[in-house]
């Protein structure tokens, strides 16, 4: 980094899913930018507090404050989208810069999506829970088929269900496979920062205002768009190769070059 600082685009995003492309993919082709990614703040278990969009977010802004760099873009990826609005917002009131916002294949977060993303947290667990905790896993699922709808503050209930189900059936399993307690506190903490993410995520779509934002879809993302999307983009790419292809649109985006 120059004295002067150099270009810098944001990446929000949790992790991305086994064989996909992530923003790391995306970052090696954005010539001449620097990319940072988000590290998820540690969840609490205070849902309320810890997932409110502007908490959730200061952390990241908080690093952006005396830096020499050129904030030029807030990338949001899948889930992620709102909470790039709000970061940008952040930036903007803090006097930061003007990021551009750009935001790939955005999918809105609910009950649904909380009790799948359990079901496949707990799977690679499947051979070692036994039939009481089955049991639990079917109680909460369907606790989750209740809040199937729900969306921002109303996934807290559910969350902190979820998590509770999740730690208790996972310590039955790491006891019976000898996993070292370490090991069992990361698992456990992983899942809870991913559902703190997802929590606040779904509070941020709620007040999210993409009409400066531009939306880049893949080939078959049907889940809808943000209302009131400035600039929609569809690219002829599947799903878990959008953020490795896109690199060259985002250049021309960031730089002001028509597309």
């Amino acid at each position: 980094m120059t004295a002067s600082g150099s270009d810098l685009v944001l990446g929000i995003d949790f992790e991305a899913g086994h064989g996909e492309a992530s923003l790391s993919d995306l970052a090696s082709a954005l010539d001449g930018h620097r990319v940072w990614e988000s590290v998820p703040p540690p969840a609490t278990g205070d849902y309320l507090k810890d997932c409110d969009p502007e908490i959730y977010t200061r952390p990241w802004l908080e690093e952006l404050v005396g830096s020499p760099d050129r904030i030029v873009a807030v990338l949001g990826v899948c889930a992620g989208a709102p909470l790039a609005v709000t970061l940008a917002a952040g930036i903007r009131r803090a006097g930061l810069g003007q990021p551009q916002v750009i935001v790939f294949d955005p999918a809105p977060v609910d009950g649904n999506v909380l009790a799948r993303e359990f079901g496949k947290a707990l799977e690679s667990f499947a051979g070692q829970i036994t039939d009481d905790e089955q049991q639990q896993q079917r109680a909460v699922g369907t606790l989750a088929a209740d809040a199937a709808t729900a969306t921002g503050d109303d996934l807290v209930p559910l969350a902190v269900r979820l998590e509770e189900a999740f730690r208790t059936i996972i310590h039955g399993a790491c006891s019976r496979l000898r996993v070292c307690a370490a090991l069992e506190q990361q698992l456990a903490d992983r899942f809870a920062n991913y559902l703190a993410y997802l929590v606040a995520c779904s509070r941020a779509s709620a007040a999210a205002a993409f009409a400066e934002a531009t939306v880049i879809l893949s080939s078959h993302h049907d889940t809808g768009q943000p209302h009131g999307a400035g600039h929609v983009v569809r690219l002829p790419s599947e799903a878990g190769r959008l953020l490795a292809d896109a690199a060259a649109r985002v250049s021309e985006i960031i730089g002001g070059r028509p597309w």
